[in-house]
């Protein structure tokens, strides 16, 4: 007990505070919250746009990043007890390295679609190879896109190929602060209703977001390629049960099956 206590009140061994791990929340809060701003305004017009901003707009962007904060300081520092530094800071830098990839393409999206990633593209996606993929990429590719994704490319790389803040606490002020991200998480998901959940913490948050939409998506294409599978099982019976009794009434002979093949 003695043993447990005293570990956690010494320093942590490694830093989880860390300028990849801000960069993560506020990026994934950020995406949504500015997406949904920026369609706000392409779809009413700057005047009116100005005209009816509220600080309550700036209130729900504080939520979004608690809500970010907790989720990813749950995971971050439940990874803390499991792995090394050097494993710690490889899943980092994965976790960086989508939020950066998801974060390219909504901006893709917001400036030629005017939508953020959503069922329908997840969808075509899955459905495209990569010649229509670099075709429409080349399509959709002009100045103002390329200068836009240049600019936040350049600028995630300032702000994450080094690490260049680290804030250190102790094991146990970072396990207070995991306990009470904890209780608050499940308070959320016990007091309201599970759609509040999700709205709360999945669709506000965009690497989850993706995530949930990439699976579902997967999913459906999964049961859609069964269901085609057992139709063709099952139309493939059925011409064998014509083409059997064909053959009993004639006494013989029958049709060749294969011509009748369902595909």
């Amino acid at each position: 007990m003695y043993g447990v206590i005293s570990k956690l009140w010494h320093k942590d061994r490694y830093a989880i505070l860390t300028n990849k791990f801000f960069y993560i929340i506020f990026l994934n809060s950020l995406l949504y919250w500015g997406g949904n701003l920026y369609l706000d305004y392409t779809n009413r017009g700057f005047m009116d746009f100005v005209a009816t901003l509220q600080w309550r707009q700036f209130g729900d962007l504080v939520k979004i990043l608690y809500r970010c904060f907790i989720l990813y300081f749950i995971l971050c520092f439940s990874l803390s007890l499991c792995v090394n530094e050097k494993i710690y800071r490889y899943i980092e830098s994965l976790l960086v390295l989508l939020s950066f990839s998801i974060g390219c393409i909504n901006i893709f999206l917001l400036i030629n679609f005017f939508t953020l990633i959503n069922p329908i593209f997840i969808g075509v996606f899955l459905s495209t190879n990569i010649r229509e993929a670099t075709e429409f990429i080349q399509m959709y590719m002009p100045i103002k896109t390329l200068s836009i994704l240049g600019f936040f490319i350049i600028l995630s790389v300032c702000l994450t190929y080094k690490q260049w803040f680290a804030w250190q606490l102790r094991t146990s002020v970072n396990f207070v602060i995991y306990v009470l991200c904890l209780v608050f998480l499940v308070f959320a998901f016990l007091s309201n209703k599970p759609q509040y959940f999700e709205t709360r913490f999945i669709q506000n948050n965009s690497m989850l977001y993706f995530a949930t939409t990439l699976y579902n998506s997967l999913h459906e294409r999964h049961e859609e390629i069964t269901q085609y599978a057992n139709l063709s099982k099952n139309m493939q019976d059925f011409l064998e049960s014509i083409l059997l009794d064909s053959k009993n009434t004639n006494g013989g002979g029958g049709a060749n099956l294969s011509s009748y093949q369902f595909s």
